[in-house]
């Protein structure tokens, strides 16, 4: 079986976070991980995934939509062939193939902007990817700072 998996770390900088996805990673058998929130600037980003995903895997980041990179994504290259087809800063989206099986999926890996305004980008752009892949499998996973429905708990 093939696991996928994403975590808001708030912020990926300190090393103990680091080893905790590694870990998470390794304890759930993930083939694939999107982590969110990460603060990393370009100069530690080498270092950050080294440390992140196994060594044997590849990733990709939404580093160059901003001053640090918000979204990173691993995944085993024995198990997905992955392909960018958007990146923005609140999303990244990527065709993923199995390497086994002739089965593909688009991906979203999304950390939306806490402001309600600057979340309106991300909600054009999700449309924009619906309407160029109507056909697709699509699975979205990541932080949307955002709440469907609101209930109070008594």
């Amino acid at each position: 079986m093939v696991k996928i998996g994403a975590w808001n770390i708030r912020g990926l900088n300190d090393p103990l976070k680091q080893k905790e996805v590694r870990s998470i990673i390794f304890s759930n058998e993930f083939s694939l991980m999107g982590v969110v929130e990460t603060e990393v600037r370009f100069p530690n980003i080498q270092a950050t995934v080294t440390n992140c995903f196994p060594k044997d895997w590849l990733w990709t980041d939404n580093f160059t939509n901003g001053p640090v990179a918000r979204i990173l994504l691993g995944w085993d290259k024995e198990v997905f062939s992955v392909h960018l087809e958007f990146n923005s800063e609140q999303m990244l989206v990527v065709k993923v193939e199995l390497c086994q099986g002739n089965k593909s999926f688009l991906l979203s890996v999304v950390y939306g902007h806490n402001s309600i305004i600057d979340r309106r980008v991300l909600w054009q752009d999700l449309r924009a990817v619906h309407q160029s892949h109507l056909n697709s499998a699509w699975v979205q996973m990541g932080d949307f700072n955002t709440v469907r429905l609101s209930s109070s708990w008594v």
